[in-house]
Protein backbone atom coordinates (compact mmCIF):
# COMPACT_ATOMS: atom_id res chain seq x y z
CA UNK A 1 0.00 0.00 0.00
CA UNK A 2 1.46 3.35 -0.95
CA UNK A 3 2.15 6.11 1.21
CA UNK A 4 0.40 9.57 0.24
CA UNK A 5 1.66 12.76 0.82
CA UNK A 6 0.63 16.31 0.35
CA UNK A 7 2.50 18.61 -1.97
CA UNK A 8 2.36 22.25 -1.79
CA UNK A 9 2.62 24.78 -4.54
CA UNK A 10 1.53 27.55 -2.90
CA UNK A 11 -0.65 29.65 -0.71
CA UNK A 12 -2.59 32.44 -1.90
CA UNK A 13 -5.89 34.15 -0.93
CA UNK A 14 -8.87 31.71 -0.46
CA UNK A 15 -11.75 34.29 -1.04
CA UNK A 16 -10.17 35.42 -4.50
CA UNK A 17 -9.55 31.55 -5.89
CA UNK A 18 -11.71 30.03 -8.15
CA UNK A 19 -12.23 25.95 -8.18
CA UNK A 20 -9.53 24.70 -9.49
CA UNK A 21 -8.86 23.24 -12.56
CA UNK A 22 -6.34 19.97 -13.86
CA UNK A 23 -3.94 17.45 -12.23
CA UNK A 24 -0.79 17.70 -9.72
CA UNK A 25 2.86 16.64 -10.37
CA UNK A 26 1.71 13.37 -9.98
CA UNK A 27 -1.27 13.00 -12.81
CA UNK A 28 -3.23 10.49 -10.95
CA UNK A 29 -4.13 13.38 -8.42
CA UNK A 30 -6.16 16.41 -9.38
CA UNK A 31 -5.30 19.65 -7.46
CA UNK A 32 -7.24 20.74 -4.42
CA UNK A 33 -7.65 23.50 -2.19
CA UNK A 34 -7.38 23.47 1.60
CA UNK A 35 -7.95 26.42 3.38
CA UNK A 36 -7.96 27.75 7.11
CA UNK A 37 -9.02 31.06 7.42
CA UNK A 38 -8.77 33.52 4.02
CA UNK A 39 -5.49 31.54 3.41
CA UNK A 40 -5.63 28.98 0.61
CA UNK A 41 -3.45 25.98 0.09
CA UNK A 42 -3.16 24.88 -3.37
CA UNK A 43 -2.02 21.46 -3.25
CA UNK A 44 -2.18 17.48 -4.30
CA UNK A 45 -1.69 14.25 -3.41
CA UNK A 46 1.66 12.54 -4.42
CA UNK A 47 3.52 8.97 -3.56
CA UNK A 48 6.03 10.10 -0.88
CA UNK A 49 8.27 7.18 -1.90
CA UNK A 50 8.60 9.62 -5.38
CA UNK A 51 10.49 12.25 -2.93
CA UNK A 52 11.85 10.58 0.02
CA UNK A 53 14.27 7.76 0.36
CA UNK A 54 17.53 6.73 -0.78
CA UNK A 55 15.41 6.34 -4.14
CA UNK A 56 14.06 9.69 -4.52
CA UNK A 57 17.60 11.12 -3.59
CA UNK A 58 18.79 9.50 -7.39
CA UNK A 59 15.60 10.31 -8.87
CA UNK A 60 15.63 13.81 -8.07
CA UNK A 61 19.21 14.18 -10.05
CA UNK A 62 17.54 12.85 -12.92
CA UNK A 63 16.53 16.28 -15.43
CA UNK A 64 14.06 13.90 -17.12
CA UNK A 65 11.52 13.19 -13.97
CA UNK A 66 11.67 16.61 -12.83
CA UNK A 67 11.75 18.77 -15.53
CA UNK A 68 8.24 17.90 -16.27
CA UNK A 69 7.07 17.71 -12.89
CA UNK A 70 9.24 20.94 -12.34
CA UNK A 71 7.21 22.73 -14.86
CA UNK A 72 3.88 21.53 -14.10
CA UNK A 73 4.64 23.03 -10.37
CA UNK A 74 4.94 26.58 -12.35
CA UNK A 75 1.83 26.12 -14.23
CA UNK A 76 0.18 25.82 -11.39
CA UNK A 77 1.58 28.94 -9.47
CA UNK A 78 1.02 30.57 -13.26
CA UNK A 79 -2.95 29.33 -12.90
CA UNK A 80 -3.31 30.70 -9.33
CA UNK A 81 -1.82 34.17 -10.20
CA UNK A 82 -4.39 34.80 -12.99
CA UNK A 83 -6.70 35.26 -9.80
CA UNK A 84 -4.97 36.16 -6.88
CA UNK A 85 -1.55 37.13 -5.54
CA UNK A 86 0.82 33.84 -4.82
CA UNK A 87 3.51 32.95 -2.13
CA UNK A 88 4.95 30.09 -3.65
CA UNK A 89 6.52 27.39 -2.80
CA UNK A 90 9.78 25.35 -4.04
CA UNK A 91 9.62 22.29 -5.81
CA UNK A 92 9.10 19.17 -3.69
CA UNK A 93 7.59 20.62 -0.83
CA UNK A 94 6.01 18.25 1.26
CA UNK A 95 3.75 17.67 4.08
CA UNK A 96 3.26 14.20 6.01
CA UNK A 97 -0.75 15.24 7.15
CA UNK A 98 -3.48 18.14 6.93
CA UNK A 99 -2.78 18.57 10.28
CA UNK A 100 1.08 19.81 9.59
CA UNK A 101 0.46 22.09 7.10
CA UNK A 102 -2.48 23.34 9.08
CA UNK A 103 0.03 24.35 11.72
CA UNK A 104 2.14 25.93 9.00
CA UNK A 105 -0.68 28.10 7.88
CA UNK A 106 -2.23 28.90 11.47
CA UNK A 107 1.62 29.70 13.27
CA UNK A 108 1.89 32.17 10.12
CA UNK A 109 -1.03 33.48 8.95
CA UNK A 110 -0.24 37.17 9.72
CA UNK A 111 2.87 36.92 7.50
CA UNK A 112 1.48 34.73 4.86
CA UNK A 113 -1.65 37.53 4.47
CA UNK A 114 0.66 40.49 4.75
CA UNK A 115 3.01 39.02 1.99
CA UNK A 116 -0.05 38.38 0.09
CA UNK A 117 -1.15 42.25 0.74
CA UNK A 118 2.49 43.25 -0.63
CA UNK A 119 1.99 41.36 -3.80
CA UNK A 120 -1.41 42.02 -4.72
CA UNK A 121 -1.06 43.45 -7.96
CA UNK A 122 2.75 43.20 -8.70
CA UNK A 123 4.73 40.57 -10.99
CA UNK A 124 8.50 39.29 -10.50
CA UNK A 125 10.67 40.53 -12.95
CA UNK A 126 14.13 39.50 -13.76
CA UNK A 127 17.37 41.22 -15.28
CA UNK A 128 20.68 40.01 -15.92
CA UNK A 129 23.55 41.70 -16.86
CA UNK A 130 26.20 40.48 -19.17
CA UNK A 131 29.36 41.42 -20.18
CA UNK A 132 31.56 41.03 -23.35
CA UNK A 133 34.76 41.46 -21.81
CA UNK A 134 36.92 42.10 -25.07
CA UNK A 135 34.36 44.29 -26.18
CA UNK A 136 34.00 46.03 -23.22
CA UNK A 137 38.20 46.93 -22.94
CA UNK A 138 37.88 47.79 -27.11
CA UNK A 139 35.53 50.28 -26.15
CA UNK A 140 37.64 51.77 -23.21
CA UNK A 141 40.85 52.09 -24.56
CA UNK A 142 42.89 53.30 -21.75
CA UNK A 143 46.31 54.08 -21.91
CA UNK A 144 48.60 52.76 -19.33
CA UNK A 145 49.64 55.77 -16.60
CA UNK A 146 53.08 56.84 -17.27
CA UNK A 147 52.92 55.76 -20.39
CA UNK A 148 55.39 57.88 -22.40
CA UNK A 149 54.10 57.68 -25.98
CA UNK A 150 57.37 56.25 -26.98
CA UNK A 151 57.35 53.67 -29.68
CA UNK A 152 57.76 50.29 -28.16
CA UNK A 153 59.70 49.01 -31.30
CA UNK A 154 62.46 51.54 -29.78
CA UNK A 155 62.60 50.12 -26.13
CA UNK A 156 63.99 47.20 -24.27
CA UNK A 157 62.59 44.18 -24.15
CA UNK A 158 61.99 44.81 -20.24
CA UNK A 159 60.45 48.10 -20.37
CA UNK A 160 57.94 46.18 -23.12
CA UNK A 161 57.62 43.66 -20.58
CA UNK A 162 56.77 46.43 -17.65
CA UNK A 163 54.85 48.29 -19.81
CA UNK A 164 52.70 45.68 -20.95
CA UNK A 165 52.09 44.52 -17.27
CA UNK A 166 50.97 48.53 -16.41
CA UNK A 167 48.57 48.20 -19.10
CA UNK A 168 46.64 45.05 -18.26
CA UNK A 169 46.23 46.14 -15.10
CA UNK A 170 45.70 49.32 -15.74
CA UNK A 171 42.76 47.64 -18.31
CA UNK A 172 41.29 45.43 -15.31
CA UNK A 173 41.15 48.37 -12.88
CA UNK A 174 38.98 50.83 -15.39
CA UNK A 175 37.03 48.11 -16.78
CA UNK A 176 36.08 46.80 -13.13
CA UNK A 177 35.59 50.64 -11.99
CA UNK A 178 33.52 51.36 -15.20
CA UNK A 179 31.29 47.90 -14.44
CA UNK A 180 30.60 48.87 -11.25
CA UNK A 181 29.55 52.86 -11.71
CA UNK A 182 27.39 51.58 -14.98
CA UNK A 183 25.22 48.88 -12.82
CA UNK A 184 25.19 51.07 -10.08
CA UNK A 185 23.74 53.10 -12.45
CA UNK A 186 21.47 50.94 -14.16
CA UNK A 187 19.85 49.77 -10.97
CA UNK A 188 19.02 53.01 -9.91
CA UNK A 189 17.43 53.35 -13.14
CA UNK A 190 15.36 50.32 -13.41
CA UNK A 191 14.44 50.81 -9.35
CA UNK A 192 12.30 53.88 -10.18
CA UNK A 193 9.85 50.94 -11.68
CA UNK A 194 9.53 48.80 -8.40
CA UNK A 195 8.54 49.22 -4.43
CA UNK A 196 11.16 45.86 -3.88
CA UNK A 197 14.10 45.06 -5.63
CA UNK A 198 16.62 42.45 -4.32
CA UNK A 199 20.41 41.41 -6.17
CA UNK A 200 20.29 37.20 -6.80
CA UNK A 201 23.58 35.06 -6.66
CA UNK A 202 25.14 35.32 -10.13
CA UNK A 203 25.84 31.95 -11.89
CA UNK A 204 29.09 31.50 -13.29
CA UNK A 205 28.32 30.77 -16.71
CA UNK A 206 28.91 32.34 -20.05
CA UNK A 207 26.56 32.53 -22.91
CA UNK A 208 27.64 34.07 -26.41
CA UNK A 209 30.55 35.26 -25.21
CA UNK A 210 28.81 37.65 -22.18
CA UNK A 211 29.72 36.68 -18.48
CA UNK A 212 26.60 37.53 -16.03
CA UNK A 213 27.88 39.87 -13.87
CA UNK A 214 24.05 41.22 -12.86
CA UNK A 215 21.08 39.33 -11.94
CA UNK A 216 18.64 41.21 -10.26
CA UNK A 217 14.71 40.62 -8.85
CA UNK A 218 12.16 43.56 -9.37
CA UNK A 219 8.71 43.49 -8.05
CA UNK A 220 6.61 45.77 -10.48
CA UNK A 221 2.84 46.99 -10.52
CA UNK A 222 1.51 45.28 -13.36
CA UNK A 223 1.24 48.69 -14.56
CA UNK A 224 4.79 49.59 -14.24
CA UNK A 225 5.74 46.79 -17.01
CA UNK A 226 5.67 48.66 -20.07
CA UNK A 227 7.74 51.34 -18.97
CA UNK A 228 10.58 49.24 -16.73
CA UNK A 229 10.77 47.13 -20.52
CA UNK A 230 11.25 50.59 -22.05
CA UNK A 231 13.86 51.56 -19.89
CA UNK A 232 15.69 48.10 -20.25
CA UNK A 233 15.84 49.00 -23.67
CA UNK A 234 17.32 52.22 -23.56
CA UNK A 235 20.26 51.17 -21.39
CA UNK A 236 21.13 48.59 -23.99
CA UNK A 237 21.15 51.24 -26.32
CA UNK A 238 23.46 52.96 -24.00
CA UNK A 239 25.41 50.25 -23.24
CA UNK A 240 25.45 47.60 -25.21
CA UNK A 241 27.83 48.87 -27.59
CA UNK A 242 30.08 48.72 -24.78
CA UNK A 243 29.75 44.94 -24.46
CA UNK A 244 27.54 45.76 -21.50
CA UNK A 245 23.69 43.71 -22.22
CA UNK A 246 20.13 43.51 -19.96
CA UNK A 247 18.04 40.50 -20.42
CA UNK A 248 14.75 40.95 -19.15
CA UNK A 249 12.41 37.97 -18.08
CA UNK A 250 9.19 37.42 -16.43
CA UNK A 251 6.67 37.82 -14.95
CA UNK A 252 7.61 35.10 -12.20
CA UNK A 253 5.56 33.94 -9.14
CA UNK A 254 7.42 36.23 -6.72
CA UNK A 255 9.76 33.66 -5.25
CA UNK A 256 12.55 35.65 -4.41
CA UNK A 257 10.78 38.41 -2.36
CA UNK A 258 9.16 35.37 -0.29
CA UNK A 259 9.39 34.72 3.52
CA UNK A 260 10.53 31.62 4.48
CA UNK A 261 8.75 29.00 7.20
CA UNK A 262 10.47 26.11 8.61
CA UNK A 263 9.46 22.42 6.98
CA UNK A 264 10.01 19.35 8.01
CA UNK A 265 12.27 18.16 5.20
CA UNK A 266 12.10 14.84 3.32
CA UNK A 267 14.27 13.68 0.56
CA UNK A 268 15.50 17.11 -1.37
CA UNK A 269 11.68 18.57 0.14
CA UNK A 270 11.62 22.40 0.58
CA UNK A 271 10.13 25.50 2.12
CA UNK A 272 7.44 27.72 0.78
CA UNK A 273 9.27 30.66 -0.09
CA UNK A 274 13.17 31.29 -0.25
Amino acid sequence: MECLGIYLYGLTRSSLMPPLDGQGVDERFALERHDVQDVSAVVSRVTLEEFCGSSAEQRLQDLSWVAPRACRHEEVLRQVMRYAPVLPARFGTLFSSWPALERLLADHQETIVQFLERVSGREEWGVRGRLDRTLARTSLDSPAPGDSGEPLETVSAGRRYLHEKRRQACDRRDLSSWVRQVLSESATRLKAYAPDFCERRTVSAVGAGKEVIANWAFLLPSGAVPGFQEEVARLNADQGPRGLYFEITGPWPPFSFSPSFPVQKCGSASEPGN
